[in-house]
């Protein structure tokens, strides 16, 4: 597969992906100001319609923002991974006779899996406390019951999806930043000491 050929292949999966992400934020916020609009007015007919001009429009729009945002993170996710596996091939430690360093590799994989469960962990409970918050205001304006377990069950995913990217940006930029300062102190104190 050449590089035209990727990025094709690549670019729409990524379409893809950010169409279903689009459409899932805008038709769970259409279908709460459905739900909603009926609970606190007598206009069905118009909430109805502003709710189908709001999904189809904000998937349209979403589907673009989405795009660009997932398009600009796998850029510098690629080059992250590049500047580390370039590193890891130009470190004398790692590769040739054992060293301490041999298995770093393993000891990476086993950060991934931990900073993943993490961050799994925190977007779940974030989740959860948005998508009850959710449930309870909407039973309080309204009484279409499997309307609003919908909308909290569209609310969970949505939080959980949001809430790991977010979550998981965050972890990335504070790893990134504490690895930069312990290798900058670290390498102050062996200059130091020769």
């Amino acid at each position: 597969m050449n590089n035209s050929n990727f990025f094709r292949w690549y670019g729409i999966r990524l379409l893809l992906v950010a169409f279903a992400i689009g459409m899932l934020s805008t038709s769970t916020a259409s279908l709460v100001a459905y739900i909603g609009g009926n609970g606190l007015t007598d206009q069905p007919g118009a909430i109805a319609a502003f709710s189908i001009a709001y999904l189809i429009a904000g998937t349209i729009f979403s589907t673009i923002v989405h795009f660009f945002i997932l398009a600009v993170a796998s850029v510098f996710g690629l080059l992250g991974l590049a500047v580390v596996r370039g590193g890891r091939k130009n470190d004398p430690n790692t590769g040739g006779t054992p060293t301490p360093t041999a298995d770093g590799d393993k000891a990476l994989k086993a950060f991934g899996k931990t900073f993943v469960l993490i961050v799994l962990g925190l977007a779940t409970l974030l989740a959860a406390y948005q998508s009850i918050g959710l449930f309870v205001l909407l039973s309080a304006v309204s009484q279409a019951a499997g309307l609003i377990v919908l909308a909290t069950v569209m609310t969970f995913i949505l939080s959980l999806v949001y809430g790991s990217a977010v979550i998981g940006f965050i972890g990335a930029v504070a790893t990134f930043m504490v690895v930069m300062l312990v290798a900058f102190f670290g390498g102050r104190g062996t200059s130091a000491t020769k």
